[in-house]
C-alpha cells in the first residue's frame, strides 16, 4: 500500500511550527484546575483501555506545555500509545527504546516514518476497545504550495489518502481527534477544493463530529457510516 503512495510521501513538503505547542491546546481541550473538562471526560469514556495514535507527534513534552500528550493519554485511561513523526531530531532518545511501557502501566510505540506511509501500514481495526488517531498541527509547507501543479499533483492526493487510511482502518465507534484541522488546508484553495478539509472529508466518510473545544481548535469525530 505504501508503494501507491510513494510519490505523494516523496515529494511532500510539510512546515514545522517549533514556536506553537499543539499540546498545550489538547491540555486546554482535555483539563482545567487539575480535572478533566466535559470533552476530557468523553475522550476518557471512549479511549479507556484503548490505544492513541499521535501523528506527527513532534517534540515529547513541548516548553509551553503542562502535560505531554503522554501525560495526557494516561488521563484519559490510555492502554497503548503510538507515537509517529518523519523528524529523527524531533524523536531524540525516543528512538533509542522505541517500545516501553510507562510506570502507570501504559506501552508506548515511537515510529520514524512518513505519517501517510504509518496509516497506510496500519491494519484495519477490529479490537474490543476504541481506538483514536490524533492529528496535530499538520501543515503543508506555504512556499510549496505556491505553485498550483504542487497543489493539484501532490497535496490534494496526499490529503485524499490520508483521509480514506483513516477510513479504511477505523472501525464504527473509533476516533479522529483533530488539532488545528485548518492547518491542513492553510495554504489550499478550498473554491477549487471544496473536499479538502478534513472536516468535510471526514464527514463524506463516515465521521461525525462529537466533540469541539470551546477554543474552536481541538475537534473529536467518530466513525458511525453516518455519512
Amino acid at each position: 500500500m505504501t508503494q501507491k503512495y510513494g510519490a505523494f510521501i516523496e515529494n511532500m513538503q510539510w512546515y514545522g511550527e517549533p514556536e506553537i505547542s499543539w499540546t498545550e491546546w489538547l491540555q486546554k481541550a482535555c483539563v482545567s484546575d487539575g480535572a478533566l473538562t466535559e470533552l476530557g471526560e468523553f475522550l476518557r469514556s471512549k479511549l479507556l483501555g484503548g490505544t492513541l495514535i499521535d501523528v506527527p507527534c513532534g517534540l515529547a513534552k513541548p516548553e509551553t506545555a503542562d502535560l505531554s500528550v503522554v501525560d495526557i493519554a494516561t488521563l484519559l485511561g490510555v492502554c497503548t500509545y503510538v507515537e509517529a513523526d518523519n523528524d529523527a531530531d524531533v524523536l531524540g532518545t525516543r528512538l533509542h527504546n522505541p517500545v516501553r511501557t510507562t510506570d502507570g502501566g501504559m506501552t508506548i510505540h515511537t515510529h520514524l516514518t512518513d505519517i501517510l506511509a504509518f496509516m497506510a501500514q496500519l491494519e484495519e481495526h477490529s479490537g474490543q476497545y476504541v481506538r483514536g488517531i490524533y492529528i496535530s498541527g499538520l501543515q503543508p509547507l506555504k512556499e510549496f504550495c505556491e505553485d498550483p501543479s504542487n497543489v493539484s499533483d501532490v497535496v490534494i492526493p496526499y490529503l485524499e489518502a490520508l483521509y480514506n487510511e483513516l477510513d479504511r482502518c477505523s472501525k464504527n465507534g473509533d476516533l479522529v481527534i483533530l488539532n488545528d484541522a485548518n492547518t491542513l488546508v492553510l495554504s489550499v484553495d478550498e473554491a477549487v477544493f471544496p473536499t479538502a478539509h478534513p472536516s468535510v472529508a471526514l464527514m463524506m466518510r463516515g465521521f461525525t463530529c462529537k466533540r469541539t473545544c470551546p477554543h474552536g481548535k481541538v475537534q473529536i469525530y467518530e466513525k458511525t457510516d453516518a455519512c
